[in-house]
């Protein structure tokens, strides 16, 4: 595995940097135009490559924003200007709607909704604990090449990323050693296994709180028990995860660790509660000793406090748990569901039924009820939980236009031919991979005449209106959200209308 330097030269969607290797187009994640970067080459294929990004050893020309925060993975774009962010990303969007549906989105496009103050808008995030490393360079060279512990590193000019990498005769061995200190931040940019701390806030989340995440970091390490090791699967402290409530000013916060040792963890929500006096909404405790790092195989018990925080969404409030999908920037959220709302109400003007699609915790589906009380909202929902959340907010804002579905997509929309011609509008907001295309045709035949279409994957969102388009529809406005400020991330809002039949 030799580590090479390359020159970062465009974008790609995804926040991917394109440099020119061996020939071939080079995609970098989270690289950006005119850095200087150290990269692996983890995957070759007949006209492309696939890298990692190790470190960034020149800036980009392009940042030239100096944010006080410390800069992590999740957000390559945090000194770039906050125009050419969008900007990138705008022509990104554009290209793939263009390659994958054809369609040129110019002309129906209405612009973008940003925010003043892109910073500290994230109501969660999540720090994993673990080991710091330490590398060591020039040792010895009767080291065997194939231990799978030393790497090739380029020792001359970093080569030209518009001409083939050039051979280099004298690499140089280095070894990383994972070292015994007790982190807790972020995962090491192109590694799983290694965590760089914390020690300054990342912008993205509460200043007030990260600011103290040393502070965390230090008195969890008093209690001697260690960091868990993805490699070895063994240790005790995984992840710290925490949600903030802008409404109520609180935070909500989860220790998650495995089974292996045994610690009072009231001492630990103690020890918040003196750091963040009346702050602190309650805090969890996950047990997670599975291989898969997902929070459904873990057992949660409230150690303090409740177990769920309050946000308000356009006029409506809304709980949510640790474990509760919801959108990561409220400020955003209620603008977007109001300009789904507005939407609506501009396409379709009839009494007909307005079904939302992947509803998750209903948060659109009411936001819809409360704003169009004459027309009758239903949602559907896969997952039991989120349903559960969103019949008890529906309740708590008192709305009697809306009801909830646990079911499938697709076998829904088989199971209740009831709803056939009786929907006037569909909203789908589906997961990152999008809908699958059997469901997507099932759910255009029921007869809608108005679609609003929400992703925040506009490559899966770009192959689904292709299906859109040949089923009889037509785009009518297309909208971005920046939702994700600094991230390689940006929500996309598009209605199509069904043509008349000639």
């Amino acid at each position: 595995m030799t580590i090479q330097i390359c020159r970062i030269e465009t974008h790609a969607y995804g926040g991917q940097g394109i440099a020119y290797v061996e020939g071939k187009a080079l995609f970098l994640p989270n690289a950006v135009p005119g850095q200087l970067v150290e990269y692996r080459i983890v995957k070759r294929r007949k006209n492309s490559l696939e890298g990692k990004l190790l470190n960034v050893l020149e800036p980009s020309p392009h940042e030239t924003e100096t944010p006080p925060y410390q800069s992590f993975g999740g957000a390559p774009y945090a000194r770039v200007p906050l125009e050419t962010q969008q900007q990138w990303k705008r022509e990104q969007i554009f290209g793939l709607f263009l390659s994958c549906a054809k369609l040129h989105l110019e002309q129906y496009y209405k612009g973008i909704l940003s925010m003043q103050n892109p910073w500290e808008y994230r109501n969660k995030m999540e720090y994993s604990f673990g080991k710091s490393e330490l590398i060591v360079h020039n040792l010895c060279d009767n080291t065997e090449e194939n231990d799978p512990i030393f790497d090739n590193v380029e020792n001359s000019e970093a080569p030209s990323c518009s001409k083939p990498t050039q051979k280099h005769t004298k690499p140089q061995k280095y070894t990383t050693i994972v070292d015994n200190s007790f982190c807790l931040g972020f995962k090491k940019r192109g590694r799983w296994d290694i965590v760089e701390n914390l020690e300054s806030p990342t912008g993205l989340f509460q200043n007030a709180f990260e600011e103290r995440l040393p502070e965390i970091r230090r008195f969890l390490e008093s209690t001697g028990l260690p960091t868990f090791n993805p490699v070895t699967r063994q240790g005790y402290f995984r992840t710290l995860t925490v949600r903030y409530s802008f409404l109520e000013r609180q935070y909500l916060i989860e220790l998650s660790t495995t089974g292996e040792h045994s610690y009072d963890v009231s001492l630990f929500a103690n020890y918040l509660q003196k750091l963040f006096p009346q702050q602190i909404a309650g805090v969890l405790h996950t047990i997670k000793d599975s291989e898969q790092n997902i929070r459904q195989t873990g057992t949660s018990s409230l150690v303090w406090g409740r177990d769920s925080i309050t946000e308000g969404i356009a006029g409506l409030t809304f709980q949510v748990q640790i474990q509760s999908f919801a959108q990561p920037n409220p400020a955003m959220a209620d603008r977007l569901y109001r300009l789904v709302a507005d939407l609506v109400q501009k396409y379709d003007t009839s009494a007909a039924l307005i079904g939302d699609y992947y509803c998750g915790t209903g948060t659109i589906a009411q936001v819809l009820a409360s704003q169009l009380q004459h027309r009758q909202i239903f949602g559907v929902e896969l997952v039991p939980e989120a349903v559960e959340d969103a019949q008890c907010n529906a309740a708590i804002n008192g709305l009697h236009n809306v009801r909830f579905h646990c079911a499938d997509v697709r076998k829904f929309l088989y199971h209740h031919p009831e709803y056939q011609g009786q929907v006037g509008t569909v909203v789908v907001d589906p997961p990152r991979s999008g809908m699958a295309k059997k469901a997507l045709l099932r759910l255009l035949e029921q007869g809608p005449a108005c679609l609003v279409y929400i992703s925040c994957n506009a490559a899966t969102m770009a192959r689904d209106t292709a299906t859109v388009l040949e089923s009889g529809f037509r785009m009518r406005e297309f909208w971005l959200v920046d939702q994700f400020p600094h991230t390689a991330h940006m929500e996309c809002v598009a209605v199509f209308t069904r043509e008349k039949e000639k």
